[in-house]
């Protein structure tokens, strides 16, 4: 055979494919509404500007620096920009993210199970016998980017929930199995397993120098310089990572992380310190999902915010929501 025949039976693109396991119900929903009910959605669906939403979230994560303008840039030129301002920020994703075999469902979950409600929402029901894949690729131009762009999806895949009360356990998928040319499956059995596959990711980013394991087994990794070199960054930024009691099922952990959420997080208006919805919407600084190690099931809770938030309030209403989910603070 000869180069030009290599050439033309060689794929243009490069691909892999994350095989994923739904641990807690999916509200995640596009435009359609019931008829008759405004604010219900018609279906739970699989949105791929969604998941690229919260790669690009994790991606700014774990920028530490200063120069948002730099971050925006380099954040444009790997997953594509909007078009405004100058003409290169208009460019189209370099990477492409897509759920192979999309659905939709109409099961019901509710929003927050603590307050012991009738299902309340449409969603995409968990369970063990229903798969989800999503396909990375780009082209063999931008390999260099598909290298770039690939340990931070792994990261969300390990630290992220997705849809409505993604940060409080809704919408947490696990992540099963890697497929390139070969098939990789990925278990952890305990905590420390998953320890040490982040801190494997976190060197593949370079990151790792930020971090140090936590002061006990809960604490899994903490940013280990002075909190004062968060200063000057403006954007949210990972701080810590913990994990909680282990329970038997996904749901009764989602179930706890909501309970928590309303002890920690009882105020009203400015005095809630872990997100509110009334006098100026704002989001936890604590993203709460549940993953599986061994045969049972965790809070795993990732603080992702601005050093100028995390003030004496802030970190008693942070630290009752640990407490809680058994974490050692």
């Amino acid at each position: 055979m000869n180069i030009l025949e290599d050439l033309k039976q060689a794929s243009s693109m490069i691909s892999k494919t994350y095989e994923l396991e739904l641990l807690t119900p999916l509200m995640l929903h596009g435009f359609q509404q019931q008829f008759g009910k405004k604010h219900k959605p018609k279906y739970a669906e699989l949105r791929e500007p969604s998941v690229k939403g919260i790669i690009r979230y994790w991606w700014r994560a774990m920028q530490y620096e200063e120069d948002l303008k730099n971050i925006i840039k380099r954040e444009t030129d790997l997953f594509g920009g909007t078009g405004m301002g100058d003409k290169q920020d208009g460019r189209s994703s370099r990477i492409k993210i897509k759920w192979l075999k999309p659905e939709r469902q109409t099961a019901e979950a509710r929003v927050c199970p603590h307050k012991g409600e009738k299902p309340s929402t449409t969603a995409i029901e968990a369970s063990a016998r229903n798969y989800h894949k999503i396909q990375m690729s780009c082209y063999r131009c931008d390999e260099e980017k598909f290298q770039e762009a690939e340990p931070y999806i792994r990261l969300t895949w390990m630290l992220a929930g997705f849809g409505q009360r993604a940060r409080r356990g809704a919408g947490a998928l696990q992540l099963r199995k890697i497929t390139e040319r070969n098939e990789q499956e990925i278990k952890w059995e305990n905590t420390e397993a998953f320890r040490t596959a982040l801190f494997t990711v976190l060197g593949e980013l370079n990151k790792d120098k930020y971090f140090s394991k936590g002061s006990n087994p809960t604490h899994l990794i903490q940013w280990k310089h002075k909190e004062s070199d968060l200063k000057g960054i403006m954007h949210p930024v990972l701080h810590n990572v913990w994990v909680g009691k282990g329970f038997e099922n996904s749901e009764n952990v989602r179930n706890r992380i909501s309970t928590a959420g309303h002890i920690a997080n009882s105020g009203n208006g400015n005095l809630q310190y872990l997100g509110k919805a009334m006098g100026g919407r704002e989001a936890s600084p604590l993203h709460a999902t549940v993953r599986r190690f061994g045969n049972q099931h965790y809070p795993l809770i990732s603080e992702v915010a601005k050093e100028e938030k995390r003030g004496t309030e802030y970190l008693e209403a942070r630290n009752a929501f640990l407490s809680y989910l058994g974490v050692r603070v």
